[in-house]
């Protein structure tokens, strides 16, 4: 058999395997969507069955941000219009989803109540940015305002509230300023900024954003309650809290006159962490007895709740699941990833550059002392232009926005970008050779391996909002301001570092794990940022500045290796970075 009648059959063996997977693929994502329908239907049926009516809402704050929502009540209830049906609003804590807690709100809807449960801006559906409590409390007032206006059933005028953690500290301020709210049940609420930002220090991390000017001038639950404007007020706290400390709530408990009235208590519950309060069924019990005495039966003995609690009994739902679904999308964009790398990686880019990574060399043709000296002088020149942006940045940082997030890892970098694209390689006259060589050699594979990536997360992020719309289950926010942030802090700061290290010998790329803390040190200096006490103290500050160089040096080096495979490190970048995107954008709230 012929070398070219081999060639051929392996090409026609991995353009088989291509096919085969993509084909698998896309059978997984239409299996993904059907799986999708069938939960739909399961779910309306379950509702049906439970009786139970809902309702996406959206409403529009004075500043045109969208904040989403669902509403749930029985559907006996809901056909009232006499505005005699109490109702709950559950305000979620951070990172938290209308849809999360629907136990709960099960409960409270076979209870007679109905339930309101509401993203905060910036968290899933909802619009806009976090602005941790500057503008929550009002985005609240407005949305009790739309219930009222629009749900006649719902008795909007002497309204309860569940709210956990960041939820917890966004009522503390909406049940001072709004008569509306008649009795509140608050988990561990972060009723004080300024103890959360003394453990997690978010001014100097995110500096001034489109939401937050100076996140000191912010009032809380501290500045806003009193006595006079808190009633029916009921906190709940665990003892092994270390987020916020059970002694926040004492203190609040104390603040609005607790110790010497019947309508404000406290329950520390013992051996509860942070989450553990959330999801334990007798501090459940302890809000549900708490609601019960002031809506439905005011001979409930709220001073005597570990009694009463006695006599509630917690229900189970049988919600239908909607994990299958996720999961074959899953399966069917990393399946649709590897088809595509066998189709366009060997048929497509097989005749273009397979030079081994510079990083790779151990050892470079100098062929003279000349050759030698430019070399140094590449290494020179490109490590002073990397750590003259860190200085001046930090002092316009300082001046303009102290922020880590938008100074260092996406100022810094892009300036450091610019710069070190006039510096090439010191086999090339000038910059212009370099990039035009580029152009040449490597932007005809980029268009070609670029779908490698881009098709199967930007088809995985579609289908799976959908399925998630079918499934009345929380969105992927994809397409945000938000999501360019973290593509400019992921990209930028890896491109920059691999502007640094092209041309250089694997020896030498080793420099990188001692500049990356230099430059970041250099930034503290001029935007200080705090201990993290929550999460270690100093001893994550020495770990962060210890391993952010050996970070970002082995994501240089991986992406110079599979460069080998891919042909072009833009694909690698975005092989690496998407993903991790991905995992941001849908698990963290937007801040930025």
């Amino acid at each position: 058999m012929s070398v070219q009648k081999k060639q051929r059959d392996k090409k026609k063996t991995i353009l088989f395997l291509g096919v085969s997977l993509i084909i698998v693929s896309i059978l997984l994502t239409v299996f993904s969507i059907v799986v999708a329908l069938a939960v739909n239907n399961e779910r309306m049926s379950y509702f049906e069955q439970e009786n139970i009516f809902f309702e996406k809402i959206s409403v529009v704050m004075e500043d045109g941000i969208e904040i989403q929502g669902i509403i749930y009540a029985d559907k006996h209830n809901a056909l009232k219009e006499d505005h005699s049906i109490p109702t709950v609003l559950l305000l979620h804590g951070i990172n938290g989803r209308k849809e999360q807690d629907f136990n709960k709100a099960y409960q409270l809807v076979k209870m007679g109540y109905a339930v309101v449960s509401v993203e905060q801006r910036g968290h899933g559906e909802s619009g806009g940015f976090v602005s941790f409590l500057g503008k929550e409390p009002e985005d609240m007032v407005q949305v009790i305002d739309y219930i009222e206006e629009n749900y006649k059933y719902s008795n909007s005028s002497h309204i309860a509230i569940i709210g956990f953690s960041y939820g917890g500290g966004v009522a503390t301020v909406l049940q001072a300023i709004d008569d509306r709210v008649h009795a509140s049940v608050l988990y561990h609420p972060m009723a004080s900024i300024k103890n959360i930002t003394s453990k997690v220090p978010f001014q100097n991390l995110i500096g001034i954003t489109p939401s937050i000017i100076d996140i000191n001038q912010i009032e809380d639950g501290f500045d806003k309650c009193n006595p006079s404007n808190t009633k029916n007020l009921l906190l709940i706290h665990g003892n092994n809290d270390d987020l916020i400390l059970p002694s926040e709530s004492e203190a609040l408990y104390k603040q609005v006159g607790g110790p010497s009235r019947d309508d404000i208590d406290i329950e520390i519950r013992p051996n509860l962490g942070h989450g553990e309060n959330e999801g334990d069924p007798i501090s459940f019990k302890h809000t549900l007895v708490w609601l019960e005495h002031f809506f439905h039966n005011s001979s409930i003995d709220i001073q005597n709740r570990t009694k009463e609690i006695q006599y509630i009994e917690l229900l189970e739902n049988q919600y239908p699941s909607t994990s299958n679904s996720r999961d074959f999308l899953l399966y069917a964009a990393i399946l649709m990833f590897f088809g595509l790398s066998l189709l366009i990686v060997p048929l497509k880019l097989s005749s273009f550059s397979k030079e081994t990574p510079s990083f790779l060399k151990e050892k470079r043709s100098m062929t003279n002392n000349k050759s030698q000296n430019a070399y140094n002088k590449m290494v020179f020149t490109r490590i002073v232009a990397y750590i003259i942006p860190a200085v001046v940045g930090g002092l316009l940082c300082s001046l303009l926005n102290p922020s880590l997030i938008y100074g260092y890892f996406i100022f810094i970098p892009l300036a450091t970008i610019i710069i070190l694209l006039f510096i090439p390689r010191e086999e090339y006259p000038n910059w212009n050779a370099e990039w035009k060589n580029w152009k040449q050699n490597s932007l005809k594979t980029f268009l070609y391996s670029a779908p490698i990536i881009l098709l199967p997360v930007i088809s995985f992020v579609i289908i799976f909002n959908i399925n998630s719309i079918l499934m009345i289950s929380g969105l992927i926010p994809f397409f945000t301001q938000t999501t360019i942030t973290y593509i400019s802090i992921i990209m930028f700061s890896v491109i920059m570092d691999y502007l640094l290290l092209r041309g250089w010998i694997f020896k030498h790329t080793i420099i990188l794990i001692g500049l990356r803390p230099l430059t970041l040190f250099v930034f503290w200096l001029f935007v200080p940022i705090p201990e993290f006490t929550y999460l270690g103290g100093i001893i994550v500050h020495i770990l962060f500045l210890s391993l952010i160089g050996i970070v970002f040096w082995m994501l240089v080096i991986i992406t110079e290796v599979f460069s080998i495979a891919f042909k072009n490190k833009i694909t690698v970048l975005l092989i690496i970075g998407l993903p991790i995107i991905i995992f941001l954008v849908n698990r963290f709230f937007r801040i930025m």
